[in-house]
């Protein structure tokens, strides 16, 4: 596993990689990139020549540069996104700098294998491109900063981005920005790059839009060249996706407004509705979720009516984000159901009865069991390792004890059964106890 995670940032950090075959140039050029311990320093003086923004035309956070050396190559710095606007005020386009580089010594010299993104840039730049490496320091008239000096809480805000819903913007004008994007300028001040499909139409985008952005503020490490114009990643594979934006960047999406009304609610295990079968305008039958949290609010509103709602694609199925109201958009609890987000009682209490029904799953592709029902009416949710440890041992009809912590009713839930529902801390069956060692997640 862990190989595979460094071959995915390397190829992250270093390029484009669609649906293809590696070759052996190519896979020795990932494999140099990612064995960072055979990796020296180099020193270069010269000039930024342009800056780069990932691999989106507008809209992209800075992660890299073209720098002009002393002897007049041109050579590929690259850096994490999350390092750019502690970068940026030391790396200006036509300036002088010098900067110290990391990197393979063969490729901090040759590319191996150029990619179409390398081949793009080297069209931009008009000439060739000899290598590339990763920055670690850069100086001007100014001063300097390297990456031991910035602040290491930048990589946390990275990935502790917010993300916000906006509902029913207006479009002010759309039009072809490239051969595969759309480029739609809202009344708000945001401008959407989209990216085109095989058989999408400028006329297939309505002018209202609904989307999630990513929040860009003073808490962003990225550093923006267009900080207003945000790339929608619906159209494209997840392969693509994760190749070009990286593992941590589904951020903006565009949304999908449907007129729907709900035909059937479906509890989990434990009773409590998160999820629903729902009939849209046309016709069509769909698998809606929601958070446990707003339960009682969605059915409220769809009372025995149908509701525009405003719909974030999943992969077989959507999760509702907004519920229109009248004038105004309801917006739904983010958080899902789970372990980590649920409120329980602060002492342990025992539970026992009969087992009357077992419930099924996997853990890593290992069959398990995820609960239990006592006396038709507690529910008991079995983590995942000792759902597979107490598979032997365990059917119905048997009785259980429990240790453990009783969660607490919540009025914005929809409970079509009124389990009492517990997150044990030990299990008992017959003589053999089992010990639940990962009740921490829930207690922080």
């Amino acid at each position: 596993m862990k190989k595979i995670i460094t071959l995915i940032i390397a190829i992250t950090l270093g390029g484009q990689l669609h649906a293809q075959t590696i070759g052996p140039d190519q896979l020795d050029q990932i494999k140099r990139m990612s064995r960072k311990y055979n990796h020296i320093e180099k020193t270069y003086t010269g000039t930024v020549e342009k800056l780069v923004y990932g691999f989106q035309s507008l809209g992209g956070a800075l992660d890299g540069m073209i720098f002009r050396k002393s002897d007049g190559r041109l050579t590929f710095i690259r850096f994490y996104d999350w390092q750019g606007k502690s970068f940026k005020p030391y790396l200006q386009e036509g300036s002088q700098a010098e900067i110290i580089v990391t990197g393979d010594p063969i490729l901090l010299d040759v590319f191996l294998y150029r990619d179409d993104y390398i081949r793009e840039l080297e069209f931009s730049m008009r000439e060739e491109i000899f290598g590339m490496g990763y920055l670690k320091q850069a100086k001007n008239e100014t001063g300097s900063i390297s990456i031991e000096t910035m602040d290491q809480n930048l990589l946390r805000n990275r990935f502790r981005s917010k993300v916000i819903n906006v509902y029913n913007a207006e479009v002010k004008s759309k039009s072809e920005f490239s051969r595969s994007e759309f480029l739609i300028c809202l009344n708000n001040g945001d401008s959407l790059l989209m990216a085109k499909n095989s058989s999408s139409s400028l006329d297939d985008i309505p002018m209202k839009l609904s989307y999630v952005k990513k929040v860009r503020d003073t808490t962003d490490p990225n550093y923006y060249k267009n900080p207003n114009v945000y790339n929608l990643y619906s159209g494209k594979s997840d392969q693509v996706l994760l190749y070009q934006y990286g593992v941590f960047f589904y951020n903006n999406r565009l949304l999908n407004i449907q007129t729907v009304s709900i035909e059937e609610y479906l509890p989990g295990n434990n009773g409590i509705v998160e999820s629903a079968w729902g009939r849209t305008g046309d016709n069509k039958r769909i698998l809606l979720h929601f958070s446990s949290k707003s339960g009682q609010e969605v059915k409220n509103l769809f009372e025995n009516k149908s509701k525009t709602v405003h719909l974030m694609p999943l992969n077989d199925s959507w999760r509702i984000l907004g519920i229109e109201d009248g004038n105004k958009v309801n917006e739904i609890e983010r958080k899902m159901v789970g372990g980590l987000e649920e409120e329980y009682a602060n002492s342990v209490s025992n539970f026992e009865g009969k087992i009357t029904q077992l419930f099924k799953g996997t853990f890593e592709g290992i069959e398990r069991y995820t609960g239990a029902i006592l006396d038709d009416s507690i529910y008991i949710n079995i983590p995942d390792v000792t759902g597979i440890s107490i598979g032997s041992d365990i059917k119905v009809g048997d009785g259980m004890s429990v240790k453990g912590y009783k969660k607490l009713i919540s009025d914005k839930e929809y409970r079509i059964k009124e389990y009492d529902i517990i997150y044990p801390t030990e299990i008992l069956l017959g003589r053999k106890a089992y010990q639940v060692k990962d009740l921490f997640r829930i207690r922080q």
